[in-house]
């Protein structure tokens, strides 16, 4: 065998792997080692440039699938290859509202986890902001944020169709209705469709959501309790009749009956269904059978307590039966005073009140919602074929009297198909409303007899009742006047019917319908709109509130109900405490606006919409806000004192973001000091303006609005509010703005689909025949093929770190640092200015304060009703279903 020879080992004056001689000072370059087999070679200079680019591309490989993973985990979407050269990453997803399309996989991270885009507002919008002198251009996230409730509206057609019979000269008719009316009323109507389409997809949406998380519950309570029955089976499995069974007794039967109540509850979800597979259904089966032996537990436990207390000697219980009766003891899973158990009947009624809420999530998504969208897409093909009627009229006369005839006839036939959709929206939303109505009472009974809210030895208990009493005494209220104005509206409908060109034609009762419409419409939706905004409290609980809803209290001994009653107590004191943050956010607010008032005249200024409270509205949770109150003012010298120094920041005279940004960066500080149970002020040392921004970005993460700070921020930054000659000076923001070149699928302008109310009913149709998650009918939208395509587009991402960090090195006498300060100039004015004065016009209002007055002040209306309004609800439901298992009976 031939030994192993090097490659290249004759040197050579000229190669291809060596072009150039080498320099006779250097050291001999000695070529790369590698392997073949058992042999060891020598490379080339070209082969090794091969195999470290060939593995530099499978690292970057790696990387690349690692990044997309990650991304597609955090933001629910799909991350694929695009077939544009320019941008070859392509991203969609649910979070996103259209698809996009990025030079690199780096860009499309930075845009996710912080881009906005500047969008062009359309037709109403964009008439409203150039009305108040605002940038027609809008800053949106990229991915999708929570909007607020819809804005459903519904009349407008009725108005304009009203007009036919006004008996007003038909020229004029035809003029007015032409050139004004019915293009006014389009838009409208538009409008209004595009917010029931809106609520029409979020109620899919919902509804979608409550069939995944019934699946979820039912899989997770099943394993669960699979589990726990495996280990109960062989702790039984092990006990000793010779021992001490009276002991065995007092805790193995009472143990037991509260385990079989709590059993009988989970059997209706460990069901096996047909699209379970051999495995799950095997273990189903087990599992109910072992229910089942079980559920006879009680009565062999009679009959042979029975048998055994007559043959009971003095003896003491075997070490094996005395650890069964440890772990008996033990148990947390069955043990009504732990957090576990609770948690599981908790899961337990949350999937019950699923199952009760399926079908009138149903009638909502598919009746409700459905109906309202179709009924105003019939609506609004009404108004263009009157449109299209009265001009043709109006520019041809006579001559297009049998054209307009025809399109006469199908402005009816699509308005009394709408207004029919209509009438059946409204009938199923007043349904719905009843029902709601039904079980806010039974709520509230509940609330009133719950034996949780009752111990004349805890007087907070007493408070509690009265406060959760007042707020669902109230939403029941803002409910049955919602339902009113729905049944109005639905009244109204069905008398546009009545009395249209397919009815009687009588022209009372058609003005009748006009205006029922119409005061229905206003009616139901100020209701829905105030609902939204007073009853909408956050669920998200808070590290202090999850810690004392599975708190277990302090006794070992202490039952279920002592355990459940010293949480309410608890989470009222919480709420007390939160109470105060609240109130000094008002007390700020009133110096604002009395700049030159005193201390003693802000905390009456504050005071006035408090008084109230003390004995005209018992029970209602601004009480909470009149204890805070007159604590802080049981706290003399040090509130005043407080007062005085945010007072001297207000009116401080010194140039710069320093003079507008000192009061919100000490409001700030103060009001996370007080979150944290610390109620001495915020420190009132000098602070620089980088400290002062700092602050209030520390203070919007704290609260969970950073995102929405930052959006303002962008806004501020790239757009130009005024009116035309008098906008406002343009400022440079790319050191701290990022623009990224994105390519985007162009968002159709759309339309209702005419044949909207056949699609819908098919869809009910097929929703009753054979349910399915995402029915594949025709859409309830048309896109106008002009908007077709994609186009590239900008995507704004706000650099913080260098903001902040700049703000903290940069001198205001180089020309990096007056650029600063004039963009600190730009987004930090003025301090909690009047909204009236700030709505048209140039936009003077402080971005941080702007972000604080529109989710601040919410975040901070949340921490002082979610204890009372969720918490304290989900403990009294606990303690009653404690109580109903304890009794034997199922949930």
């Amino acid at each position: 065998m031939m030994p192993a020879t090097a490659v290249n080992s004759t040197p050579s004056t000229t190669s291809i792997s060596q072009p150039f001689p080498p320099d006779s000072t250097s050291a001999p370059v000695m070529p790369p080692v590698g392997r073949i087999g058992n042999h060891t070679v020598q490379l080339t200079p070209t082969d090794h440039t091969i195999a470290m680019r060939h593995k530099a591309a499978l690292d970057e490989k790696a990387l690349r699938k690692q990044q997309i993973k990650q991304l597609t985990n955090q933001y629910q979407v799909t991350i694929s290859r695009s077939n544009n050269p320019n941008y070859p990453w392509k991203v969609t997803g649910e979070t996103l509202e259209q698809a996009f399309r990025f030079k690199s996989l780096d860009e499309m991270k930075q845009s996710l986890e912080g881009g906005y885009l500047r969008r062009t507002a359309k037709h109403m919008a964009a008439v409203e902001r150039l009305g108040r002198g605002r940038d027609v251009h809008n800053v949106t996230s990229l991915t999708k944020m929570d909007t607020g409730p819809v804005l459903v509206i519904d009349g407008g057609d009725d108005l304009a169709v009203s007009l036919e019979n006004s008996g007003l000269p038909r020229s004029l008719v035809l003029a007015v209705q032409s050139t004004a009316l019915y293009p006014a009323f389009i838009g409208v109507v538009h409008k209004g469709w595009q917010g029931a389409s809106d609520e029409y997809g979020e109620a899919r949406e919902e509804y979608q959501e409550l069939i995944q998380s019934q699946q979820a519950l039912k899989k997770e309570i099943r394993e669960l309790v699979t589990k726990e029955l495996v280990l109960k089976e062989q702790l039984l499995n092990s006990s000793d009749n010779s021992n001490d069974q009276q002991q065995l007794r007092d805790v193995l039967f009472k143990h037991s009956q509260f385990k079989t109540a709590l059993l009988a509850s989970v059997e209706p979800l460990l069901k096996a269904s047909p699209h379970d597979d051999e495995q799950t259904q095997a273990t189903t089966s087990q599992l109910k059978d072992t229910i089942k032996q079980i559920n006879g537990l009680k009565s062999q436990l009679a009959e042979h307590n029975q048998q055994i207390n007559e043959q009971l000697a003095d003896t003491q219980p075997s070490g094996e039966l005395q650890q069964l009766l440890d772990k008996l003891s033990s148990n947390q899973l069955f043990d009504p005073t732990s957090p576990e158990c609770h948690d599981l009947i908790q899961k337990l009624a949350e999937y019950k009140a699923n199952q009760d809420d399926k079908l009138a999530k149903f009638a909502d998504t598919h009746i409700a919602a459905a109906f309202t969208e179709s009924g105003l897409s019939g609506m609004y093909w009404g108004m263009v074929s009157f449109e299209a009627r009265a001009t043709s009229e109006l520019l041809l006369g006579e001559t297009a009297q049998s054209f307009s005839g025809i399109l006469s006839q199908m402005g009816d036939t699509f308005n009394v198909i709408g207004q029919a959709q209509m009438v059946i929206a409204g009938l199923t939303k007043a349904g719905l409303g009843i029902t709601e109505i039904k079980s806010l009472n039974e709520w509230l009974d509940q609330i009133n007899t719950t034996p949780a809210l009752k111990n004349p030895d805890t007087p907070e208990l007493a408070k509690v009742k009265n406060m959760v009493d007042q707020f669902y005494r109230h939403q029941r209220n803002v409910t049955a006047a919602e339902t009113v104005g729905n049944s109005v509206l639905t009244l109204g409908q069905l008398g546009m019917i009545l009395g249209g060109p397919f009815g009687t034609g009588i022209g009372g009762i058609l003005y009748a319908g006009v205006g029922a419409t119409i005061g229905g419409v206003a009616m139901s939706q100020a209701a829905a709109q105030y609902s939204n905004k007073v009853f909408n409290v956050s669920e998200e609980k808070s590290t202090k509130e999850q810690a004392i809803s599975e708190s277990r209290g302090n006794d070992p001994q202490a039952s279920a109900l002592t355990i459940i009653q010293q949480r309410i107590s608890d989470l009222y004191k919480l709420s007390q405490e939160q109470a105060i943050p609240k109130v000094w956010l008002n007390i700020y607010q009133a110096l604002i606006n009395n700049p030159k008032a005193d201390a003693f005249e802000i905390l009456a200024e504050t005071g006035k919409k408090y008084q109230q409270y003390d004995a005209e509205h018992t029970g209602h949770y601004r009480q909470l806000y009149r204890e805070a109150l007159d604590n802080i003012k049981n706290d003399h010298q040090n509130t005043i004192d407080v007062i005085n120094h945010a007072k001297a920041l207000l009116q401080q005279d010194i140039n710069g973001a320093n003079a507008k940004t000192a009061l919100s960066a000490f409001v700030s500080q103060h009001i996370s000091a007080l979150q944290e149970g610390d109620k001495v002020a915020a420190a009132t040392q000098e602070t620089t303006t980088a400290d002062q921004i700092n602050q209030l970005f520390q203070f919007a993460e704290q609260q969970g609005f950073d995102k929405e700070f930052e959006r303002r921020i962008v806004k501020r930054l790239i757009n130009q509010n005024g009116y035309i000659g008098h906008k406002e000076n343009e400022v440079d923001p790319s050191p701290y703005i990022t623009q990224i070149a994105a390519n985007k699928s162009k968002r159709p302008w759309q339309i209702p689909n005419p044949i909207a109310p056949i699609i819908n009913l098919g869809r009910l149709v097929k929703q009753l025949i054979k349910p399915v998650a995402h029915p594949t009918l025709l859409s309830n939208t048309l896109s106008i093929p002009m908007n077709w395509g994609k186009k590239d587009t900008t995507i704004y991402v706000f650099n913080r770190e260098k903001f902040l960090q700049d703000l903290d090195v940069l001198t205001p006498d180089s020309a990096e640092g007056k650029k600063l300060h004039l963009l600190c100039q730009t987004l930090f004015t003025e301090q909690m200015a009047n909204e009236a004065k700030t709505w048209l016009g140039k936009d003077n209002r402080h971005v941080f304060e702007e972000t604080m007055r529109h989710i601040g002040k919410k975040v901070l209306r949340d921490n002082v009703l979610r204890p009372i309004v969720h918490d304290v609800s989900d403990q009294v439901k606990l303690a009653d279903l404690i109580s109903q298992l304890e009794q034997g009976k199922t949930i």
